[in-house]
């Protein structure tokens, strides 16, 4: 029983410091003033932040030279150089090769490159019988 007295007075003087230091703190940032750190030197000055300007990287230029699909084959041939969809080439993805476009994917945003007018051959459908 005697331990019960004594827990119950610790607790209530735990309860009561918690309170009076919440308090004291609320009132400090009230105030607005600052709680010096007491490990900082008392002749520190914090050093000026160093900003610099980074220059947004410029979005790369694609232009598709030729798209083959076929049964058997589909690439494009972006900036000289022949990709399949899921390949890469110049910092961006291929998702996507259709019959007249290449769909790109640069940092999540898609890109859609399109087949010059001049460039676009329609299909040659055979009936096998020659003339």
């Amino acid at each position: 029983m005697f331990e019960a007295f004594i827990r119950n007075i610790v607790y209530r003087r735990v309860i009561i410091c918690g309170l009076i230091l919440s308090v004291f703190g609320l009132a400090q940032s009230a105030t607005g003033a600052a709680i010096p750190d007491p490990l900082r030197p008392h002749d520190f000055t914090p050093a000026e932040p160093i900003v610099t300007e980074i220059e947004p990287e410029e979005m790369p230029t694609w232009a598709v030279q030729t798209i083959v699909v076929s049964a058997g084959r589909e690439f494009a041939v972006i900036n000289g150089r022949a990709v399949k969809v899921g390949q890469s080439v110049d910092r961006a993805k291929v998702v996507a090769i259709g019959l007249y476009s290449v769909t790109l994917n640069y940092r999540g945003t898609l890109v859609d490159l399109k087949l010059a007018k001049s460039q676009v051959v329609e299909p040659v459908i055979s009936s096998g019988e020659e003339k």
